[in-house]
């Protein structure tokens, strides 16, 4: 599959299948993955699990050229995934998000990238997760809005600093209160500041996602000559 150098494709898919779709993909997976699948307590997470790796891994092949069951994957020190082995020579990076049944896999070339999505739910919504994860500034605009419009904008904030984070490779080793990112209604997604420099802001490009009114979900990715495409994963792919 190609994948030009300026684009970044962005695939979803729904990892609530029927059981012979989660049984063909579960055979792709390695032992370390098969081993954490059954360390879930619940069945819905165990068979999400393995769908959300099995889509990842017939994802990747499919540029790589490869046979899914073939990849291997290595973690950084705050456990950001990369690809291990021979697929190392390939310059492909990735990232991958979930919430609920909706799994998003973003993947490019040659340029760090990361992606968050998130279902709005109003219970996870809570002012002091606000009051202690974002920056003073993005606190001054989300208590701007109130009803619908707060709840959007808190999840806006929330999958833009996410999706930074994982884009760096960190964790939270580098706080979410260090860095701020747009919130008002209107403006464009975007990293304002960065406790990393001034020229941190420079190096990030990010887009919107748009999965409708129900969700949130922010693709950020190096430099700013690049362009999004939307894809959806089915077992033909």
């Amino acid at each position: 599959m190609l994948l030009p150098d300026n684009e970044v494709h962005v695939w979803t898919a729904r990892m609530d299948v029927r059981s012979e779709v989660r049984a063909a993909l579960r055979v792709t997976l390695d032992c370390d993955e098969n081993e954490r699948a059954e360390r879930f307590a619940f069945a819905r997470d165990r068979d999400r699990f393995i769908v959300r790796r099995g889509v990842l891994r017939q994802i990747l092949a499919a540029y790589l050229g490869a046979e899914p069951g073939h990849l291997r994957f290595s973690h950084g020190k705050y456990g950001k995934p990369a690809l291990d082995g021979v697929a190392m020579s390939d310059p492909l990076r990735f990232n991958v998000s979930r919430s609920r049944d909706l799994a998003v896999v973003a993947v490019a070339r040659s340029r760090e990238l990361g992606v968050d999505v998130e279902y709005l739910d109003a219970d996870r919504a809570d002012e002091q997760v606000a009051q202690r994860y974002f920056a003073r500034r993005e606190l001054v605009d989300l208590n701007a809005l109130s009803g619908r419009a707060w709840l959007r904008g808190f999840f806006d904030c929330w999958t833009r600093k996410e999706a930074y984070l994982k884009a760096r490779g960190e964790g939270l080793s580098f706080p979410l209160d260090a860095f701020e990112v747009s919130l008002s209604p209107g403006d464009p997604p975007a990293l304002v500041r960065s406790r990393a420099g001034p020229a941190e802001a420079d190096r990030w490009t990010m887009r919107t996602l748009d999965y409708g009114d129900d969700w949130a979900a922010c693709l950020i990715a190096e430099g700013h000559s690049w362009s999004h495409v939307s894809r959806q994963w089915n077992l033909a792919d």
